[in-house]
C-alpha cells in the first residue's frame, strides 16, 4: 500500500508539472490565435474582393466567413492541436507508472483469490474434521477404568497373597498370617473375573529341575493356572502370567485362593504376589 501511495504520488507531480506545460502552450496557441486573427483582418481590409467572393459564389456563408472569419473554430483547431499533442507529452512520463500499478493491483488481486481459495479449503478441512471427531466420540464405549455419566462400569483390582515359610511341596499360601484353602478363600464383593496372578519366591536347595506354577481356585476348584516357570537353579525367580477378562468369571460372595504347583527338587520361601481380577458394577 506504501508503494501504491508513492506512485500516486509522482503521478500527481507529473500532471502538475504537465498541467503547467500546457498552460503554457495555450497562451502560447493564444498568442497565435490572435496574431493569426489580426493577419485575417489585414488580409481583408487590404482586399475587400475576399468578401465579395462569398456573394458572387451565392454562398452568404462563404462571405461572411471571408469578411469576419469566426473565432470558434481557430479556438477547435487550437483545442485540436493541443489534445494532439497532449497523450504524447503526458503518456511518455505516466505510461509505465501506471503499467506498474496496474501489474501490482493484478497480483493482488490473484493472491487475494489464492488466500480466499486457501481459507475456504480451510474451513472445509476444519469442518470434516469436527465431523469425524463428533464420529469418534459416538463410537466411544466404556473401558477400564473410565468413568461415564458418574458410573464405574469395569475397573481392576487385586489383592495380595504371601508365605515366608521354606516349602518342598504345593500348598495353599497365605493373605496376611492367614492361609487360604480349599474352604476358605478372600471374598469377592463384586462380580467380575480373573486376568492373571503373578508371584516371586527365593530358591534354595535345587537338585532336580522341575516347573513352578501358581493356580487360582473359585470355592475349592481349581479355575486358572498362570504360565509354569523351570526352576533350573537357586536363586529368585518370578512366576507370573494373565489371561483376557470375562473367561474365569466369579460373582460377589465366591472366594479365591491361590495354591503353588511345585514340581522337581528345591526348596522355595518368602513367596509374595498378586491376583489381578476385573470387576464390573
Amino acid at each position: 500500500m506504501q508503494g501504491d501511495n508513492s506512485k500516486t504520488e509522482k503521478v500527481n507531480q507529473i500532471l502538475q508539472v504537465e498541467q503547467i506545460k500546457l498552460q503554457r502552450e495555450q497562451l502560447a496557441l493564444a498568442k497565435k490565435r490572435d496574431t493569426a486573427l489580426v493577419t485575417i483582418k489585414g488580409e481583408r481590409g487590404d482586399d475587400g474582393s475576399d468578401g465579395t467572393d462569398g456573394q458572387d459564389g451565392k454562398d452568404g456563408s462563404d462571405g461572411k466567413d471571408g469578411v469576419n472569419p469566426d473565432p470558434k473554430k481557430i479556438e477547435k483547431k487550437v483545442l485540436d492541436v493541443v489534445t494532439a499533442e497532449l497523450p504524447d507529452i503526458v503518456i511518455s512520463e505516466v505510461a509505465p507508472i501506471l503499467a506498474s500499478i496496474s501489474r501490482e493491483k493484478t497480483d493482488l488481486e490473484a493472491i487475494r483469490g489464492q488466500l480466499e481459495a486457501l481459507l475456504a479449503d480451510g474451513n472445509e478441512r476444519i469442518a470434516e474434521a469436527i465431523k469425524t471427531a463428533e464420529g469418534k466420540i459416538k463410537d466411544i464405549k466404556p473401558t477400564r477404568g473410565v468413568h461415564f455419566g458418574g458410573t464405574v462400569h469395569q475397573r481392576m483390582t487385586a489383592f495380595s497373597f504371601n508365605d515366608s515359610s521354606n516349602r518342598t511341596a504345593s500348598t495353599y499360601l497365605k493373605v496376611g498370617s492367614s492361609t487360604m484353602n480349599s474352604n476358605e478363600g478372600v471374598p469377592m464383593i463384586r462380580p467380575g473375573s480373573i486376568t492373571g496372578v503373578a508371584g516371586g519366591c527365593q530358591i534354595t536347595g535345587h537338585s532336580v529341575t522341575g516347573d513352578l506354577a501358581l493356580e487360582v481356585y473359585k470355592n475349592g476348584s481349581l479355575v486358572y493356572t498362570c504360565t509354569a516357570t523351570s526352576i533350573t537353579g537357586d536363586g529368585y525367580f518370578v512366576v507370573k502370567g494373565t489371561q483376557a477378562a470375562g473367561l474365569d468369571t466369579f460373582v460377589a460372595g465366591d472366594k479365591l485362593a491361590v495354591k503353588t504347583n511345585l514340581a522337581g527338587t528345591y526348596t522355595y520361601d518368602d513367596m509374595m504376589g498378586v491376583v489381578e481380577i476385573e470387576v464390573t458394577d
